[in-house]
C-alpha cells in the first residue's frame, strides 16, 4: 500500500512539469488518471482468489473497499453503483448509465482522487491521519460543495480534516465542526514613519459558532467570509440609486407603487422588500 500511494503521488507530481518562460517541458507522465487506473485494476486483478491465482495478501478486498467509500463519498444523484474494469478502461457503473472514467466530470473526478489519496494513505498504516485540504471547492458544483466534506468525515471517522475555505456550503456542511475565520487587524497609524500592525501578525484567528444554528449560505458569507451583501455590484448599485430618489419624498401609496414600477423596469422587483427597508432606514 505504501508503494501504491506513493505512485500516485509521483504521477500527480511529475504530471505536465514545465518552463513556460523558456520552452522546456520536463513532463513524465502524459495523463494523470493513468495510475489511478493502474493501481485499481492491480487491486482488481490482484486482489481476489480465482481458479488460477490466490489473492495478495496486501491488497485483498481493497478494489471493494474503494467502492464502498465510493458510495459514501460521491453525490446522491450519480447512484453510484460499482466499478468494472473492461481492459484497458475502467467503467464507472451508475444509475443513469455505464462510462468510462475518463469521461467523468471535472467536479466527479476532483472527488474521487481527493478520496482516492485518503483511501491509500489510510490503508498505508496511518489509521488516525490530519488530512489538509485548501481549498477544496475548486471544480465542485455548489450542490457538491454542500456535501463534500460531510462524505468526508462520514467515510472517514478517525481522519481529522484540517480545511482553507471560502465556500460557505463547506463552511457550514459539518456541524460539529470547529470554524475559524481569520479577522485582518486594523492597521495603527504612526506620527511618523510606516503604519503598523497591532501585532506582529496581521490576522487573528476567530472562532465562530455555527453549532446551535443553521444558517443559509448569505449569513454564513456575512458572518465568517465577511461579504455582507450577495448581490451582483450592478444590482446593488441600481438598487441604492432608486432607494435614494425616493427617500427624500413624502411616504405614500403611489410613491411606493412608483418605486416599485421602477425596480421592475430594471430587473429589481424581487428587491422591493430591501428596498422598504432602505428606505425605513
Amino acid at each position: 500500500m505504501d508503494r501504491a500511494f506513493s505512485a500516485f503521488k509521483f504521477a500527480q507530481n511529475n504530471y505536465g512539469t514545465e518552463n513556460r518562460y523558456h520552452g522546456e517541458t520536463r513532463r513524465q507522465l502524459g495523463d494523470p488518471l493513468l495510475p489511478f487506473k493502474e493501481i485499481l485494476i492491480g487491486f482488481a486483478g490482484f486482489g481476489s482468489d480465482n481458479s488460477d491465482m490466490k489473492a495478495d495478501p496486501e491488497v485483498k478486498g481493497m478494489f471493494q473497499a474503494f467502492q464502498d467509500i465510493l458510495r459514501k463519498t460521491l453525490p446522491r444523484e450519480i447512484g453510484f453503483k460499482s466499478l468494472e474494469v473492461r481492459r484497458p478502461e475502467l467503467i464507472l457503473k451508475t444509475d443513469t448509465g455505464e462510462f468510462p472514467i475518463d469521461g467523468a466530470s471535472g467536479g466527479l473526478m476532483s472527488v474521487m482522487q481527493v478520496v482516492w489519496q485518503i483511501f491509500l494513505y489510510t490503508k498505508s498504516g496511518k489509521s488516525h491521519p490530519t488530512i489538509v485540504l485548501d481549498e477544496p471547492e475548486n471544480h465542485l458544483h455548489p450542490s457538491l460543495q454542500r456535501e463534500f466534506l460531510r462524505n468526508l468525515v462520514t467515510a472517514f471517522p478517525l481522519v481529522q480534516f484540517v480545511v482553507a475555505t471560502h465556500s460557505p456550503f463547506i463552511v457550514s456542511s459539518v456541524r460539529e465542526a470547529h470554524v475559524y475565520a481569520l479577522r485582518a487587524l486594523p492597521v495603527l497609524p504612526k506620527k511618523n514613519g510606516p503604519s503598523e500592525v497591532k501585532n506582529s501578525s496581521s490576522f487573528r484567528a476567530e472562532m465562530i459558532d455555527l453549532k446551535e444554528q443553521a444558517g443559509p449560505a448569505t449569513q454564513v458569507l456575512s458572518e465568517v467570509l465577511g461579504v455582507p451583501i450577495t448581490l451582483p455590484i450592478w444590482a446593488e448599485e441600481d438598487l441604492v440609486r432608486i432607494i435614494r430618489k425616493y427617500e427624500e419624498r413624502e411616504l405614500s401609496r403611489d410613491l411606493l407603487d412608483e418605486m416599485k414600477k421602477e425596480l421592475q423596469t430594471a430587473g429589481l422587483g424581487c428587491l422591493f422588500p430591501e428596498a422598504l427597508a432602505g428606505l425605513a432606514r
